[in-house]
């Protein structure tokens, strides 16, 4: 015997009817006398019983029944079970998620959901890509309820579907560009992509830029690749580059910033923070950003210093010392969870009863926590897709949507800065850990191979270090944003290098390859601009030795000469060098015989002479 309950409200109101529908099927070669019963328990008790009248039920027919029933005037969770007895014996017991509300507050709870849609940069210097995940998870899917198409592609059909959802979408600017790159220029992917292909590309872009325009999707900012910023601080500090690291990381964010304006049309004011892997180091670099406001998790709250109260409000988060500050929201662990890692269902079934429990769960924060916000941020494409297609994912969202749509005054979805502008955050946090989501720690990006390609890292960061630091302030400045300029190339190329996907996939060589790659050009770059400083020593007097240097870089740099005596300083000069000039430092030989002069870029010694 089969029976599929039909029952469409999630949460019934007390003292209301509704509708259930019951679909009996008999499968044996028998005949049943089939008596119908519902039960609906709220708070582990009992609260009605509903007897249907009975009928006998033929061998293999099926009957569909309809039964209004009146909600008892109780208020709480429970199930409904759904069960077929025959002769006194029960044949089958069916059960939903349930619950009843008698007493609507003031206030809906807000709902904002953060998608997080990204991939890195997965093309080599040369311009070939060694990946197309950029474009496959638009066109290449099959998931129950919904037309061909990848992640990108559903999260479209699932707007489509749920106009009055608006929720937070984080389209990396890594993502946007190489969408941008193959439409920019379609008669050169056709024959690789595919002319269907490049036009679901399109189709999709330009709907989610329409939603942007709209207003239906609150469009979040990042850097432009999708660098564990937190880890990349303290590693590099520790090796005696953090100021650098701090230089690369906001030259991401401000052409990450300018990608999604250019592409979507919008300056993004809120942040992802990728990976969410914070650092305290990053404050200043966001504040100097003008970024509003950025997502953490519910375990960087737990271990957070300041006034604390809940992770369903917005928190002032402050530098005492510097006056920094920034909005942080914290995302629902388990509701986010729950999204990422269990919607592997079997039938649609399965999939709609966990839906239900889903909002189920949602209910109870209502109750607690009604005109709060609560956040559920996630991958937007790696929890339909790892560790392989999930059939029946996405139509677990399209539920969740389409309930949360029908439950007006208990939930209502908003865009994170929109919550700001009616409940700005009242309280203020001091500090908030280090780490990422993952259970606040950086295992994710070491060991193993991974610890040797940081080597490789360390070993050539110098020489990029130092080419970036011999360009005085004034001319970096402008330079650093001239997409045709050395400096702006070797920059892309080492933020590429550094990216958190390849790391996180590293025991693959297609993503070794990458990070080896373009580190190299990265080194190549800073390798070839400082070889065009050129040294040489002429003694001209008697008491006088005269170091020439040339500057054969299209650009002035700054230089240090330093002369040492058995690794004692003797001066530090600092010299400044138009482009295309050369310059003569005097030393007297009195002070410089038996020394050592060395020319510094940075805290790399391009040449260095003894004085005999």
């Amino acid at each position: 015997m089969k029976l599929y309950p039909i029952i469409e409200p999630v949460i019934l109101e007390a003292n209301k009817a509704f509708i259930v529908k019951l679909v009996i099927e008999n499968d044996v070669e028998e005949e049943f006398n089939i008596v119908p019963l519902i039960e609906l328990e709220i708070g582990g008790k009992t609260r009605m019983i509903f007897v249907s009248e009975a009928f006998d039920l033929k061998p293999l027919e099926k009957r569909e029944l309809s039964m209004e029933m009146k909600v008892p005037n109780i208020e709480g969770i429970g199930k409904i079970y759904f069960i077929l007895e025959s002769n006194g014996k029960e044949l089958v017991r069916r059960e939903k998620p349930i619950a009843v509300i008698k007493n609507y507050r003031d206030k809906p709870l807000f709902i904002s959901f953060v998608w997080h849609h990204h991939q890195a940069p997965n093309y080599l210097p040369d311009g070939s890509f060694h990946s197309l995940w950029a474009f496959k998870h638009v066109y290449e899917g099959d998931f129950y309820g919904f037309d061909k198409g990848g992640p990108y592609n559903i999260h479209r059909l699932m707007h489509q579907e749920n106009p009055s959802i608006i929720d937070n979408d984080h389209f990396s600017p890594s993502l946007l560009e190489q969408w941008s790159i193959v439409l920019e220029d379609t008669s050169r992917y056709e024959k690789s992509l595919g002319s269907q292909n490049l036009g679901k590309i399109k189709e999709v872009l330009e709907f989610f830029q329409k939603m942007v325009r709209n207003k239906k999707i609150e469009l979040l900012g990042s850097m432009f690749a999708h660098s564990i910023q937190g880890f990349l601080v303290r590693k590099f500090t520790l090796n005696g580059f953090g100021e650098f690291i701090k230089e690369l990381l906001k030259w991401e964010w401000t052409v990450g910033l300018k990608i999604s304006e250019r592409v979507m049309g919008v300056r993004p004011r809120g942040a992802w923070t990728p990976e969410m892997f914070w650092s305290m180091e990053l404050l200043p670099i966001y504040n100097s950003l003008n970024i509003k406001y950025t997502v953490l998790c519910e375990q960087h709250f737990r271990l957070s210093g300041g006034d604390k109260d809940t992770i369903y409000e917005p928190y002032i988060l402050e530098d005492l010392i510097t006056g920094n500050k920034i909005t942080i929201f914290f995302r629902d662990l388990e509701l986010s969870n729950w999204i990422s890692f269990k919607v592997d269902f079997m039938d649609e079934e399965e999939a709609d009863t966990s839906a239900r429990e889903f909002i189920i769960k949602l209910f109870e924060r209502y109750l607690k926590y009604p005109g709060k916000i609560c956040v559920i941020a996630l991958d937007g494409e790696n929890w339909m897709i790892l560790p392989r297609p999930k059939k029946y994912s996405a139509y677990f969202l399209g539920r969740i949507w389409k309930y949360i749509g029908e439950l007006k005054g208990i939930f209502q979805t908003i865009a994170l800065s929109e919550y700001l502008k009616e409940n700005p955050a009242e309280k203020t946090l001091y500090y908030i850990p280090y780490g990422s989501w993952i259970s606040l720690s950086e295992k994710q990006w070491i060991g193993g191979v991974k610890d040797t390609l940081w080597r490789n890292i360390i070993e050539k960061i110098p020489w990029i270090e130092a080419y970036y630091m011999i360009i005085p302030e004034t001319k970096r400045l402008k330079l650093l944003y001239d997409e045709n300029t050395p400096l702006y190339k070797m920059m892309k190329a080492l933020s590429i290098s550094l990216d958190s996907d390849y790391y996180w996939y590293a025991e693959e060589k297609v993503y070794q390859n990458a990070i080896n790659m373009w580190l190299k050009e990265a080194y190549r770059i800073a390798r070839q601009q400082l070889s065009k400083i050129d040294i040489s020593i002429v003694k001209e007097r008697d008491d006088i030795v005269i170091i020439e240097i040339q500057n054969r870089i299209e650009h002035d740099i700054k230089l240090n000469v330093v002369l040492k005596h058995r690794d004692e300083v003797i001066r530090n000069i600092h010299v400044l060098i138009p482009t295309l000039k050369k310059e003569q430092i005097y030393l007297p030989i009195i002070e410089s015989k038996g020394c050592e002069v060395g020319i510094y870029a940075s805290k790399v010694l391009i040449d260095s002479y003894k004085i005999n």
